[in-house]
């Protein structure tokens, strides 16, 4: 059995949720990330150390659009101890339904209801932005420590994270007046999987990094 948790954080209040439920069969990424690709327009955004998952060659085969964001990083890891510049892939909304296949790593999902007007300028932009040091960042993101620089492009999304050393945990953030459809919605998908044991839970006033008036 895998016990799956997601950590539910908005943006402009001080309350937090928490959801848990268990399955036999399914992966996470199953459950949540693939049908995020059909029922939004979704912008998949691979970090370096997973996008030797699927190579850029592998990707023009199979047809698939991407972007390469190149990024000026000083890493305090081992693979990147001098600064250097590396490449993120942006996979953008796709009619093939496409995911790019899910391993160990911090993955970033940007469900969109609306269309971008200039992705690749648009998309950039923000990311260079928002997550100036991407892995720390999108990891900080993942466990509700939301920087100040973060901010959506507009009120209707929801950004979800992977959790960088499971692949069982996400994390999402979004404003209030998308909660209840978000859980609606991901409770939607484990009931068809036939997932029964869903739990939610709710924090208030809980110390949050930033809070938008």
């Amino acid at each position: 059995m895998r016990n799956i948790t997601g950590f539910i954080y908005e943006l402009d209040s001080n309350r937090n949720y928490r959801i848990d439920f268990t399955s036999a069969d399914f992966k996470v990424e199953e459950i949540i990330f693939k049908p995020l690709i059909n029922d939004y327009q979704t912008i998949q955004i691979i970090q370096p150390e997973s996008t030797s998952i699927m190579s850029s060659i592998e990707l023009d085969l199979a047809s698939i659009k991407y972007l390469a964001i190149t990024h000026d990083y000083k890493g305090f890891f081992l693979r990147y101890p001098k600064r250097k510049i590396i490449t993120d892939l942006i996979i953008p909304p796709n009619d093939l339904n496409f995911f790019y296949p899910y391993s160990f790593g911090s993955y970033m999902y940007i469900a969109k209801q609306a269309k971008f007007c200039n992705i690749e300028n648009d998309l950039s932009t923000w990311i260079n932005n928002c997550f100036p040091s991407r892995f720390s960042e999108i990891d900080n993101l993942y466990s509700g420590q939301i920087s100040d620089r973060f901010d959506f492009f507009d009120n209707e999304d929801f950004i979800l994270t992977t959790n960088h050393d499971f692949n069982t945990d996400f994390g999402i953030v979004l404003k209030s007046i998308n909660t209840v459809k978000t859980i609606d919605w991901i409770k939607k998908q484990t009931e068809k999987f036939n997932i029964i044991d869903f739990e939610l839970e709710t924090f208030d006033n809980c110390r949050r990094t930033r809070v938008i008036n």
